[in-house]
C-alpha cells in the first residue's frame, strides 16, 4: 500500500442517522459493489482508451467491476458543505472523522492486506487516456481502473477502500456475515478505535446531539462530538 497521504491526515465518512446507528451498534463498515454504482463511468475506460484497445480488454474491465466492493471516504482537513449536501441530505445526518493511519490500522488489524486503500484520481473521460496513466505508474493490474472517476466528482476527494471478492470467499469468517443481495457487504471493524470525532449535520434537529451523546456513552465509545458550524 503506497499512497501519498500523511498518517495524520483527517478522513471523513458522511452518513444518515440510520447508517450511523448501524455502524456503532453492529460494528460493521459497508462496502458497495462497484458494478452497482449509478455512475456509468465507474470502472470503465475513457473514450480515447476504447478507441485504441481491443474489445476483449474493454469487456474484461467491465466484468471486473463485479469482483470488487468499495467503501468510500473523504480526504479533508475540514468539513465539506458539498459532502453534507450530497451524503447528508437527511437533516439528521452525521459525519465520523478518523485519520489515515487509524483507518489503515483498523483494516489491517483484522484483514491483513486484504483491504487495499487507494486515492481516487479524477479525469476527463472524453479527453484523457486512463491506461497510459496506469502504465506510467508501473501498474499492470486490470482493477486499477476502479481508482478513477469522472472529473465532475472531484469535490469528493475520495479515499477508497477496496475488497476483491476472492479474498472474501477465502476468508468469509472475517468478512461480513451479511451480504446485501449481492449489492454490498459488511465488514467487521473496531469502531472504538476508528472513530475520533463525530460531527452533527448543520441541518440536524437540536435533539440529535444529545441522543448521539447518550447512545455513544451507552456503547462506551469515547469520541469527541461536535455540532457543525457551517
Amino acid at each position: 500500500m503506497n499512497i501519498d497521504i500523511p498518517d495524520e491526515q483527517k478522513i471523513w465518512r458522511y452518513m444518515d442517522l440510520t447508517k450511523f446507528i448501524h455502524l456503532i451498534t453492529h460494528e460493521y463498515i459497508y462496502f458497495h459493489k462497484v458494478s452497482e454504482f449509478q455512475d456509468k463511468y465507474e470502472g470503465n475506460l475513457t473514450a480515447l482508451d476504447l478507441e485504441e484497445c481491443h474489445s476483449s480488454l474493454s469487456q474484461m474491465m467491465l466484468e471486473q467491476r463485479d469482483w470488487f466492493y468499495v467503501s468510500c471516504w473523504h480526504i479533508s482537513d475540514y468539513e465539506s458543505h458539498a459532502m453534507w449536501n450530497v451524503y447528508g441530505k437527511n437533516p439528521d445526518s452525521l459525519a465520523i472523522q478518523t485519520d489515515f493511519k487509524t483507518l489503515k490500522d483498523c483494516f489491517s488489524d483484522i484483514y491483513d492486506d486484504e483491504v487495499e486503500l487507494s486515492k481516487v484520481k479524477y479525469i476527463d473521460y472524453n479527453g484523457s487516456k486512463m491506461l497510459d496513466d496506469i502504465f506510467q505508474k508501473g501498474s499492470m493490474r486490470v482493477h486499477d481502473v476502479i481508482d478513477y472517476k469522472h472529473i465532475s466528482y472531484d469535490y469528493e476527494r475520495e479515499l477508497r477502500a477496496k475488497i476483491w471478492i476472492g479474498y472474501m470467499n477465502k476468508k468469509d469468517q472475517y468478512f461480513a456475515a451479511k451480504k446485501d443481495s449481492n449489492i454490498g457487504l459488511y465488514t467487521k471493524i473496531n469502531i472504538r478505535k476508528l472513530i475520533k470525532r463525530v460531527y452533527i449535520s448543520p441541518n440536524a434537529s437540536s435533539m440529535l446531539a444529545s441522543c448521539v451523546i447518550k447512545l455513544m456513552d451507552q456503547l462506551k465509545i469515547e469520541a469527541e462530538i461536535h455540532t457543525s458550524d457551517l
